[in-house]
């Protein structure tokens, strides 16, 4: 019997994996038929993804492997806690919050961006502008753009959960 090892799973944990797959799968399913009911859900979701971007984003700018500073790892980091602890708001009203927190972050990513630019590296610059922009447009249309978002994320989360049910199987052919 053969125990290979494949993206870093081992064959013997397939069970594991198919099992988680078939979870995302049915959390995409849902949140695709279900936007506006799963916006608490993703308030939190994007609320932890924002906490723990700004803790990265402190961690390198202490370390000194960051160009941009850490103002706006800290803006991202105040408003993850914000959604974290407040996310049974209005759809519009997380939206603008969402909206709010990314035009922040990506203007204090330009600022960062450009006051440290040494090595014309202009990457991060673009990508606060492209934050900023997204910022806007969820600022201006809250409702339909988060709805948009559930929606992106559903099936990112759909596809995530068949690609791993994917592998499952791989893994379970390879321990065999």
């Amino acid at each position: 019997m053969a125990s290979g090892n494949r993206g870093g799973v081992p064959a013997s944990m397939w069970g594991g994996l198919l099992v988680g797959g078939i979870v995302a799968a049915i959390l995409g399913i849902i949140v695709i038929f279900n936007p506006f009911d799963s916006v608490r859900f993703l308030t939190v979701v994007v609320g932890i993804a924002f906490v723990v971007a700004g803790i990265f984003g402190i961690v390198a700018s202490i370390r000194g492997t960051s160009r941009m500073g850490a103002l706006g790892p800290i803006v991202a980091l105040i408003g993850g806690i914000v959604l974290i602890v407040v996310p049974e708001g209005s759809v519009k009203t997380l939206a603008v919050i969402v909206g709010i927190i990314l035009l922040a972050f990506g203007i204090v990513t330009i600022v960062g961006a450009v006051g440290a630019r040494q090595d014309g590296g202009w990457g991060p610059a673009l990508v606060g502008a492209v934050l900023a922009v997204l910022g806007l447009i969820v600022i201006v249309w809250p409702g339909p753009t988060l709805a948009l978002i559930a929606i992106l994320v559903g099936i990112s989360v759909l596809v995530s959960g068949i690609g791993m049910i994917a592998q499952a199987f791989r893994l379970r052919s390879l321990r065999r």
